[in-house]
């Protein structure tokens, strides 16, 4: 059972990584059957791996037709940051009334990967380690508020290599800094400023690249 559910993890999180980098296209179908030839696995765990991506909002499943990579539209990309944005603001003004509850070493963590970054790639799937965001809104505690942040940070994880790639890796880079470094310095004006920059930027430059796919 233990080498079954080993199995399944490394197969979510190949699909999971190859979802972030752009591999497959959106509207793709994924067929068990391709995936688990292609990994050299058994249908079993590439099955259950769709299922947890299908739940967590990423992919789509129709009766009868099969397992799709999610289209998403601007508005629907729109609708998501504005979501984010609101958890996120509350989050920062959380802790300015619950100094108690601030995420130092979390923080302290982020930054200092931030700062090991080497050359201007990293994992696509953008790991806790660099993200300010999850700290912030961890610190709540507040488990509804972390579940649907969670989840409306993830449905736009077929975007990350856009959000990471190019010129728009050091844009993101540095903006997750600034974050991270005016929140340090307890200058929570400046955190929200910066934050609402940031989230509205990677807004703007995922509904970019959905109209560019448009006009193809």
């Amino acid at each position: 059972m233990d080498n079954i559910v080993t199995i399944k993890q490394q197969v979510y999180h190949i699909i999971k990584k190859r979802i972030a980098n752009g591999t497959y296209e959106h509207g793709q179908r994924l067929q068990e059957n391709d995936l688990a030839e292609d990994l050299m696995v058994s249908r079993s765990p590439v099955r259950e791996a769709l299922k947890q991506l299908v739940f967590e909002g990423v992919l789509e499943e129709f009766p009868n037709k099969g397992v799709y990579l999610r289209n998403f539209s601007g508005k629907d990309i729109r609708d998501i940051y504005d979501l984010r944005m609101i958890l996120e603001t509350y989050a920062i003004d959380y802790l300015v009334n619950n100094p108690t509850s601030f995420p130092l070493e979390e923080l302290n963590n982020v930054r200092n990967c931030i700062l090991s970054l080497e050359g201007d790639t990293i994992d696509y799937i953008v790991e806790p380690q660099i993200n300010p965001h999850d700290a912030i809104v961890g610190a709540t505690n507040n488990y509804y508020i972390i579940d649907f942040h969670r989840r409306a940070s993830f449905y736009t994880m077929s975007y990350h290599n856009v959000l990471f790639q190019g010129e728009n890796y050091n844009i993101n880079i540095q903006q997750h800094l600034n974050i991270v470094d005016y929140l340090l310095a307890r200058d929570y004006k400046k955190t929200k400023d910066e934050l609402v920059n940031h989230l509205i930027s990677s807004r703007d430059i995922i509904c970019k690249a959905i109209r560019e796919k448009s006009n193809q």
